[in-house]
């Protein structure tokens, strides 16, 4: 029992035990002989709670138990006073384990429920954290206090209403919930005390708008009688959709799939098919949806979005797989009849239309006669989650695929497994599941798939699925075991190609010649369809390459270096013929694409391949002209990402660029700027950065360069172009347009004039920037748009803006004007000019902000935030602190505003290293202004919203972005030079007075100590974090997410 010193000249002044085991009992036969005093005269060490929660069970045998119980309690908390609050929990935790707890806890009932059923609640805590995981409780230790505080005359869960309480009520139906799926995972019958909790539940009139009542019932098990039964089906008649708890539970697909399958089968089709008189399309809602109930499943972060696993589908067909197989075919037919008849009726076409007429395919397969499956490209590729499609049916093809391979596991073959699937089915869902195994099980299939592979539409359905295969799976990657995998990509011809090579190994002459027939049918198939078509001969040739790969003839074999032997298709003389003009429309277009890749994609010059600019340049030119009929982008977009390379490049001498290519990039930007293509949907805030305009706006500006002058480029059409960037619907154009006019800022004066309107370089720029007020006012309500449109403002701004009223004025629209603004300050010719508009611009930015922040919304977006945010810091940095001190007295008082905006001042921080260095002079003089903002009578803490966000955000913290891919690079970056704590000196005192109890300043305390040393972490971070909390520790646990060791 003691542990044996390995050297004795080295061995503890004391006895050590063997095992932690052996040390427990022992240390509980010391606390039941001598009683708690050594306990408490070692200062109650944590390592012996296990040691003290099995002395209070051994306590709790005591004849007098509410005697005992009261003593217990009394020590415990004593000792939790002096040694923390674990220690008032132990003899709950042993209430709850020991041998007869339902009996203990009667015997102590009234003591759990004094003070305001303060023991109870700690009780219901307790046990729903130690014994429950995840969602299922552990029923043999949850099964007491059901008993006493649900199933007795002490009950406390019965009488809540649809709204029920938050306190013990809610609690105690999440341990029963929890209970009951604890039962419904183990085996066993009919339980009592689950008999209780239905009869409890029934003879309560239950609601059947209660989620707690419906899901409870549901998970009865062998205990789910004639009545539960009725009211569940009744629930499914009248109003299905209160069956989402029942249906998506696995603690009821477990137990009720287990003694009444076929109840499960029909509350899950009840639930799932929306039908047109269900009790939602009593409301209207059927038009709007897809003719499925979403599941509950897969709408937080970080879940799939479907998966075998959700809902009752692999349960229901492991048990009666025949009906389930029907019943999910029903799903499947009216999800596809929806969608079809949907798209037809978005066409202009009927809704009312006969099945039959209903786009999608007819087949004669799997000995099942000729029928008609309705659906299109999506409903085909249901199965792989990579289409649009209901999530429920996704799921539920999931299950019947994982299901048809464990029949396949069972050596049932292939084809009665291909009947099962496709016996009651009208959609085309279950089809492309059925080729998709098929092509999976290869090996097995046979001639299974010969029938499939003479119809050219299912050539069409299977290159456009897997062409999406491995992008995006709204259930994730497949697992590793799944049998065929590497198949997943397998199109037609990949197919065609293996069975070929694989008949022509074996010597199977019998299966060359079924396949050539493949082939001849398949050609013969498409001649029919095509019978009407003026033009079938492009059509016709694809199809004669597709059946070229049916004939062994076609294949070539190559001995390889290892002495393995490769196999090549080969396309017949006329195929490859017919096939030239098409393939070089592809090639065309795929050198499209990589001129968009290579620099529409990519926005720093020095990221451009400038060695191979010249060569990219004449075929951008040969595209201009004659652009390929094939693509997969615009063709305009990559011409003209060339010609501002060329442009770009140009003016920052990376490359030498001929006059002859720089005057076609020239032309080429000036017409993109002038005519940017506007689709039917754009919008304002439409992303799209390699469109031609975005391009035209990262170059045009550099014409006014030096490099430039002596091509002689149209000054008033270049102003013009200017002027449309800088006015461009798209905010994305605007944004880009500041950058794009930034080496032109720091450039020199035109021939060294420096006249008050500005010279020929700087001039028409700033001019083109300006015009960007002309849209920042709001006008009335227009009933036709359904919006408030801006209202031409006139020049001069100077004049015009200040007028303009905070509840008019579009905010976003100022934001290219003040950043180009603030740039143009090192342009000496136009000082007075922006001396003049830059106050009045940035006031007006803090009028709109402020009001709008008021109504809920910033009024535009991160980007047009961020490049105010980076001209406040520039002012300030130059000695104009002025303007950033007016927006945060001014935003003193709206937290929402205040919270954004240094939100987005510590972006700036964050990703720009060099702003990082003015860190030091920016954010003591921000959290100051805003501390005597608060103290002259700012009411920052009467906010009722956001007040939490902005007291965290007052603290210097790095931000990270949304669409980062790399935020811890990102955070280490910013961490290693981020402002240090001494530079708050003096101020943080004050902001933690301000912040204190509120709990994301104490995240922003834990993100800041990360900036700084350990040892400051370890002292004075303590030290402030501690100050926050001010005690008040339950206000913070749970809230503080970056509060972690």
């Amino acid at each position: 029992m003691l542990r044996s010193p390995a050297n004795p000249a080295l061995a503890p002044a004391c006895d050590e035990f063997a095992t932690d085991l052996i040390r427990d009992l022992a240390l509980c036969r010391l606390f039941v002989a001598a009683g708690w005093q050594p306990l408490i005269d070692a200062g109650a060490p944590r390592w012996a709670i296990r040691a003290a929660r099995l002395a209070c069970q051994v306590t709790l045998l005591a004849h007098d138990q509410a005697r005992a119980w009261h003593t217990l309690r009394r020590v415990f908390d004593d000792l939790a006073d002096a040694q923390g609050g674990r220690w008032s929990e132990i003899p709950i935790e042993a209430l709850l384990t020991t041998g007869d707890a339902k009996t203990t806890i009667e015997n102590v009932w009234v003591t759990l429920v004094s003070d305001d059923n303060a023991g109870l609640a700690t009780l219901l805590r307790l046990a729903k954290l130690r014994y429950v995981t995840g969602t299922v409780g552990d029923p043999h230790v949850l099964a007491p206090v059901v008993a006493v505080t649900y199933a007795s005359d002490h009950d406390l869960g019965q009488g809540s209403t649809h709204y029920a309480q938050r306190g013990i009520t809610a609690v105690m139906h999440d341990l029963v919930l929890a209970w009951l799926r604890g039962l419904a995972t183990s085996t066993g019958g009919s339980n009592p005390l689950r008999q209780q909790v239905r009869d409890r539940i029934l003879a309560a009139d239950p609601d059947d708008t209660d989620e707690y009542t419906v899901e409870a019932l549901a998970m009865m098990g062998a205990d789910l009688d004639d009545r539960t039964e009725q009211w569940l089906r009744t629930i499914a008649a009248d109003w299905p959709h209160r069956l989402q708890t029942a249906i998506e539970s696995f603690g009821a697909a477990i137990s009720m799939a287990a003694v009444r399958p076929q109840l499960l089968l029909d509350l899950t089709e009840a639930y799932y098919i929306e039908r047109r008189d269900s009790d939602y399309a009593r409301y209207g809602v059927h038009a709007l949806s897809d003719g499925i109930r979403d599941q509950g499943h897969g709408n937080h972060l970080g879940h799939p979005f479907a998966g075998w696993y959700f809902g009752p589908f692999l349960r229901l067909l492991n048990t009666i797989p025949a009906p389930t197989i029907a019943m999910i075919n029903r799903m499947l037919d009216h999800a596809a009849t929806n969608r079809v008849r949907a798209l037809a009726a978005s066409s202009g076409g009927p809704r009312t239309v006969p099945d039959i007429s209903l786009s999608g395919l007819d087949l004669d397969v799997a000995g099942l006669g000729p029928r008609h499956y309705v659906g299109d490209g999506h409903v085909w590729a249901w199965y792989r989650g990579s289409t649009v499609g209901p999530y429920p049916c996704i799921s539920a093809l999931l299950a019947v695929e994982r299901f048809a391979d464990h029949l396949v596991s069972l050596e049932v073959p292939l084809m009665t497994v291909v009947e099962w699937l496709l016996r009651d089915c009208n959609n085309l869902a279950m089809p492309g599941l059925v080729v998709g195994f098929l092509i999976r099980h290869l090996n097995r299939a046979g001639d299974l798939l010969d029938e499939w592979l003479t119809a050219p539409d299912i050539w069409d359905l299977e290159f456009a699925r897997a062409t999406q295969e491995g992008l995006h799976h709204a259930h994730g990657a497949d697992p590793e075991d799944v049998v065929g995998r590497d198949r997943r990509r397998f199109t037609p011809r990949d197919v065609a190609a293996e069975m070929t090579v694989r008949a022509a190994a074996a010597g199977d002459q019998v299966r060359l010649t079924a396949l050539s027939a493949i082939g001849d049918q398949l050609l013969a198939n498409a001649r029919a369809a095509l019978r009407d078509n003026p033009h079938p001969e492009q059509s016709l040739a694809t199809v004669e390459g597709w059946a070229s790969g049916f004939r062994l003839e076609n294949y070539r074999t190559q001995s390889m270096p290892n002495g393995s032997v490769a196999v090549e298709y080969q396309a017949p003389e006329p195929v490859a013929a017919a096939r030239a003009e098409s393939a070089a429309d592809f090639d065309a277009g795929h050198e499209v694409l990589r001129l968009q890749m290579t620099y529409g994609a990519r926005t720093i010059p020095e990221d451009w391949p400038a060695q191979s600019l010249s060569d990219d340049i004449a075929v951008a030119r040969h595209f201009a002209t004659a652009p390929p009929r094939r693509g997969a982008v615009r063709t305009v977009d990559a011409v003209t990402a060339v010609a501002a390379a060329a442009v770009a490049n140009h003016a920052r001498a990376l490359a030498i660029i001929s006059d002859t290519d720089l005057r076609w990039a020239a032309e080429t930007l000036l017409t993109a700027a002038a005519e940017p293509p506007v689709g039917r949907f754009d919008v304002e805030s439409t992303t799209y950065p390699v469109a031609a305009d975005r391009a035209a706006a990262r170059a045009l500006p550099s014409l006014l360069l030096p490099p430039f002058l002596h091509l002689d480029v149209d000054r008033t059409r270049l102003t013009e172009a200017l002027t449309a960037l800088a006015v461009s619907m798209f905010d994305e154009v605007r944004l880009t347009f500041v950058a794009g006019c930034t080496p032109v800022w720091t450039a020199p004066c035109a021939d060294n004039d420096t006249s008050p309107a500005g010279c020929a370089r700087h001039a028409p720029l700033l001019t083109a920037a300006q015009a960007g007020l002309s849209d920042c006012r709001l006008g009335p309500w227009n009933p036709q748009a359904q919006r408030r449109l801006p209202v031409p403002l006139d020049t001069p701004y100077t004049q015009t803006l200040p007028l303009v009223s905070a509840t008019d004025l579009l905010v976003d629209r100022l934001s290219t004007p003040i950043a180009c603004a603030t740039a143009a300050r090192t342009a000496v010719c136009l000082d007075p000019r922006v001396s003049a508009l830059l106050p009045v611009m940035l006031h007006a930015h803090c009028r709109g902000l402020d009001h709008w922040m008021t109504k809920g919304y910033a009024g535009y977006e991160h980007g047009q935030r961020a490049v105010v945010a980076r001209a406040l810091i520039t002012l300030t940095v130059d000695g104009e602190p002025e303007h950033l001190v007016n927006h945060l007295q001014t935003f003193a008082s709206n937290a929402k505003a205040l919270h954004t905006l240094l939100d987005d001042l510590a972006g700036i921080f964050t990703y720009d290293q060099k702003a990082r260095a003015d860190l030091p002079a920016v954010w003591p003089l921000a959290l100051r202004t805003v501390l005597d903002a608060v103290d002259d009578g700012a009411d920052l803490l009467g906010n009722r919203h956001g007040v939490d966000y902005a007291l965290g955000a007052l603290l210097p913290t790095p931000q990270v972005q949304p669409a980062d891919q790399d935020p811890d690079s990102t955070l280490r970056r910013a961490r290693a030079d981020w402002i240090a704590p001494a530079a708050l000196d003096g101020l943080v005192d004050l902001w933690i007075a301000l912040a204190a109890g509120e709990p994301d300043a104490a995240g922003a305390v834990a993100n800041f100590a990360r900036t700084a040393p350990q040892h400051w972490q370890a002292t004075d971070g303590l030290d402030w974090l501690e100050r926050i909390i001010d005690g008040r520790y339950e206000t913070f646990a749970g809230r503080c997410w970056f509060v972690v060791p």
